[in-house]
């Protein structure tokens, strides 16, 4: 019929999808929309590996159903096992983060409470420092006070020997036992294992020198009196001494008289064999000649026999006696050296401050320390 409409072709083909798609176009943001029935490929596994997607293929009886997707030949099952291990090594790699999470958590514990625990201990050990210290403070303080007590005895007995020794040039024997059992009391075994540390660089460097200072008189006292020097000294002294007005050494000075020889004078020490008072009127001092006494001067007769025609004797007074005699003056300067010594180690001279005085303002910082 010629009039009538002819029906539209229907394509059927084009209902068919393709198995390629051509011509897509991207969708806003940059990104392809996968084709319909298209199977996204899996995501790469943890080592950025990706596995090939299983194949698509269209039923032929069906050319209107949607594609059916096959399990591929066995050429893909090494994919299809890297992507197996692939979800086991993100399920292991998960596993081991939150692992790792726990294991933080633990150590960060384990960090605070070493920590708070270190505090405590450190706090703990540093009380019972400064209890030990405060307690050594006490009984460096007890022992510095007595040593203090002993010097300022020891000194009273040194100042009396002076006195002695300007009266009499000899010590007596008591004051000569106080010096041999003198001690200061006080030794470098009393510092050991105390907490010195804790008591300041100032103090804690006094105590050291107050020690040395001590252990120095001590010293000092031990050598003038070991091996009876003292006793020695005060025999020697006591021996050669000479009292004042009299005269036991007498300077004899001969002349020569003869014209017919150029002068000379000689001069020699003569022993009156004892101390005889200057005012007396006559002494022995030669077995020969029997000396006479005139305004302190002995005229000794010439012997016609003697070369020299005139010898004169001047006796020295025992006052002069120290300057005449070297016995006597080493006595005399032994013992006195000794004990003047001691006095200027205790007592201080000058810019040395000594060493009591150090000691009482050291045992004052201690008795500080100790109260705290």
């Amino acid at each position: 019929m010629a009039g009538e409409q002819k029906k539209p072709k229907i394509d059927l083909k084009s209902r068919i999808p393709s198995k390629t798609v051509k011509g897509l176009t991207p969708a806003p943001g940059g990104a392809i929309p996968p084709p319909p029935g298209a199977v996204p490929a899996p995501p790469p596994d943890l080592l950025g590996r990706r596995t090939s997607p299983p194949k698509v293929s269209a039923d032929p009886n069906d050319p209107l159903g949607a594609a059916t997707v096959s399990g591929g030949s066995a050429a893909v099952a090494q994919p299809q096992i890297v992507v197996v291990q692939g979800h086991h090594d993100d399920h292991v790699a998960g596993a081991a983060s939150k692992k790792g999470v726990l294991y933080a958590l633990i150590g960060a514990a384990l960090v605070v409470g070493l920590g708070i625990g270190f505090l405590a201990g450190s706090a703990t050990k540093g009380n019972e420092v400064k209890t030990r210290a405060t307690h050594d403070a006490k009984e460096i303080q007890a022992k510095v006070g007595k040593t203090n007590d002993n010097l300022q005895k020891f000194l009273d007995t040194l100042k009396s020997a002076q006195s002695e020794m300007q009266n009499s040039a000899q010590l007596s024997q008591p004051t000569i036992d106080a010096i041999k059992g003198w001690s200061s009391g006080f030794t470098s075994a009393d510092l050991k294992g105390r907490e010195l540390g804790y008591f300041g660089e100032d103090v804690g460097g006094k105590l050291i020198t107050y020690a040395n200072k001590v252990a120095h008189i001590d010293e000092l006292r031990a050598n003038m009196s070991k091996g009876g020097k003292l006793e020695g000294a005060n025999a020697q002294i006591k021996n050669f001494e000479i009292p004042k007005d009299h005269a036991r050494w007498g300077v004899k000075i001969s002349k020569s008289t003869d014209a017919k020889l150029p002068p000379m004078t000689f001069a020699d020490l003569v022993d009156f064999g004892a101390p005889v008072k200057l005012d007396a009127a006559s002494f022995v001092g030669d077995k020969e000649k029997k000396l006479k006494l005139k305004n302190g001067e002995v005229d000794v007769e010439p012997n016609p026999k003697d070369f020299l025609g005139k010898t004169i004797v001047s006796p020295i007074d025992g006052k002069d006696w120290l300057k005449a005699c070297p016995v006597y003056a080493q006595a005399v300067g032994y013992t006195k050296q000794n004990v003047d010594e001691l006095v200027v180690a205790i007592e201080g001279s000058g810019d040395d401050p000594g060493t009591l005085k150090p000691g009482k303002d050291l045992e004052s910082k201690l008795k500080s320390i100790a109260s705290k």
